[in-house]
């Protein structure tokens, strides 16, 4: 598939006005039996292996540690990489170190935030539609009018519900 990062706009009609469509590159066949043995190990590196740190997120993630070599061999750089959840995955992962002071254990610490952070977060998708009073003023009479729009907010962000207002010490 060819990557994207945008997959569709709506606007603030709610009409959706584009929509990303997925392009395959290149099908690769892999049968089904040995795809399943590869998801497998790839989650038991979460489990019981390396990844441990990760397992403790509420959603099951399968991923795969390595040490590529660059320079000829003088150097290996750090990956991880990774998608969840494993038999639905909306989400993948790839961390890359250049020449990093250790071994590809190194990246997993950054993977796991990155994967709790989609974790707790990925409501935001589909935000939920709540009430946001913004206010604009008339500097020269200190005139405030509240307008209230709709704006798509997480859960976690405070809703402003008070009006602002300019006092007249602050006119010019």
């Amino acid at each position: 598939m060819q990557p994207y990062i945008v997959s569709k706009i709506i606007d603030d009609n709610h009409k959706v006005v584009f929509t990303q469509k997925q392009k395959v590159l290149k099908k690769v066949d892999i049968d089904t039996a040995d795809f399943k043995i590869v998801k497998e190990g790839m989650r038991q590196m979460i489990t019981d292996g390396s990844g441990r740190l990760m397992k403790t997120i509420p959603m099951e993630i399968a991923g795969k540690t390595g040490t590529p070599q660059t320079h000829g061999g003088k150097k290996t750089n750090a990956l991880f990489t990774g998608f969840a959840p494993v038999n639905d995955p909306e989400v993948l992962i790839l961390v890359l170190l250049e020449d990093p002071p250790e071994g590809s254990v190194v990246t997993i610490p950054l993977a796991d935030e990155v994967m709790r952070y989609y974790y707790n977060f990925r409501k935001l998708r589909t935000p939920e539609k709540r009430e946001l009073n913004t206010a604009s003023f008339d500097v020269t009479t200190t005139t405030t009018t509240t307008t209230t729009t709709t704006l798509p907010v997480s859960p976690d962000i405070l809703e402003i519900n008070t009006p602002i207002s300019v006092p007249t010490t602050l006119q010019n």
